[in-house]
């Protein structure tokens, strides 16, 4: 007999792709050991898309968190929410009119995650987005969601990634320290910054193209 696990959206749970299907498809996840779940994951789900399979994305979804081991087909979904945190180990590729959402610990990019197009964006809260190669890494625009960070210090690091831009919403931004350590950013807009520090550290590779700020104090 095969043994089905009700999941219901309550609470948290940890739901597992491990074939080729679509994200909304009732009795395609199964859990930590194999055995298959009803439903498809919820906002507050952990979701763990494993290695050699891909998950289409149908439309909007969201999920406390996302690991991708495998291939997120992004071609008809138009986002991605997660709640706490997004790790690319493998490959996500996204063009125009996608809008990737992180929020708390943001993005940590171990593999090839290109979003490119015109209106691709990213929004996060606290960004992590790391990249050994550039190639691999490509990004659209980027707007720093300050609305659910309280934190004084906010550090980025683009690592070799390439950005078309980054700017910041839903401040207040005002007593923050910025500070940039890494990523060939074409665009950075710090005008909101007023009476904050930014801390252009470059320990690694940084590169700015273009930079418009206000009255922050930098270093």
């Amino acid at each position: 007999c095969v043994l089905v696990y009700a999941v219901s959206g309550a609470f948290c749970a940890n739901f597992y792709l491990r074939s080729n299907n679509s994200w909304n498809t009732d009795g395609a996840w199964t859990d930590s050991d194999g055995n298959p779940l009803t439903g498809v994951p919820g906002e507050d789900d952990n979701v763990y898309i494993l290695d050699g399979v891909t998950c289409t994305i149908p439309s909007s979804i969201v999920c406390s968190a996302l690991t991708l081991n495998g291939i997120l087909d992004f071609s008809s979904g138009t986002s991605i929410t997660t709640k706490k945190a997004f790790t690319n180990n493998s490959s996500l590729t996204a063009s125009d009119s996608k809008v990737l959402t992180l929020n708390v610990e943001g993005i940590q990019n171990n593999g090839t995650l290109l979003m490119e197009g015109n209106l691709s964006s990213i929004h996060v809260s606290r960004a992590i987005l790391n990249s050994s190669d550039s190639s691999h890494a490509k990004f659209g625009n980027v707007y720093v969601d300050f609305s659910s960070n309280t934190d004084e210090v906010f550090t980025f690091m683009g690592g070799e990634g390439i950005f078309q831009s980054i700017a910041f919403e839903n401040g207040p931004f005002s007593g923050k320290t910025f500070d940039l350590q890494s990523g060939k950013i074409q665009n950075l807009d710090l005008s909101s910054f007023n009476n904050s520090t930014v801390n252009l550290k470059g320990n690694e590779t940084l590169i700015i193209d273009n930079f418009r700020m206000a009255d922050a104090a930098g270093s």
